[in-house]
């Protein structure tokens, strides 16, 4: 659980932290005002306004790390379809993704995933343990469904254009419905 809060940024300056509490304390205070509270009750307010502020943060960081992974999970998929598409290869289509993303975990992971083919003694074996890494690490069964097929494709070979193209109308569907 450390690991996810270090994750989320959660950890702010004091300054940071006093001018949040400053804020939430001047607006309870003005609404309050506004809506001619007694004092007591003013104060009780205040102070369940400031006991709620750090659950509300933290959901708050969660949804926006969360929005960010769904982004990249999304364009991990279809620039791998593309990518394998063009290619027929999974090591090749690993490279072409990561080369969309300029940095980040992401990228780091892609190029992790294609060493490990890339040095891997057995292709087949470096390859599920490549996918089996990013599949570990986004933890979603599009991926891994991705990834199920992308195997079966490149051991086949041939031409793959109707999966692909049901492959991104499924993208394309989880990607509205969120």
């Amino acid at each position: 659980m450390e690991r996810k809060i270090r994750h989320w940024k959660l950890h702010k300056s004091k300054k940071g932290i006093l001018t949040e509490v400053l804020l939430i304390v001047a607006f309870c205070l003005l609404f309050g005002t506004g809506l001619q509270l007694r004092v007591g009750y003013l104060l009780v307010g205040t102070a369940l306004c400031l006991l709620q502020a750090p659950g509300m943060y933290r959901n708050y960081r969660r949804s926006c790390c969360e929005r960010k992974r769904f982004r990249d999970v999304n364009a991990y998929l279809a620039h791998m379809v593309q990518a394998f598409a063009d290619s027929g290869k999974i090591l090749t289509a690993l490279r072409a993704t990561r080369d969309i993303f300029p940095k980040g975990s992401v990228r780091q992971l892609l190029t992790r995933a294609a060493c490990m083919i890339e040095q891997g003694a057995d292709p087949e074996l470096a390859e599920e343990e490549a996918l089996a890494l990013i599949r570990e690490t986004y933890d979603c069964e599009r991926v891994r469904t991705l990834h199920d097929f992308l195997r079966k494709a490149e051991s086949r070979g041939g031409s793959c254009n109707g999966e692909f193209r049901l492959l991104e109308c499924m993208r394309q569907s989880w990607e509205k419905s969120l």
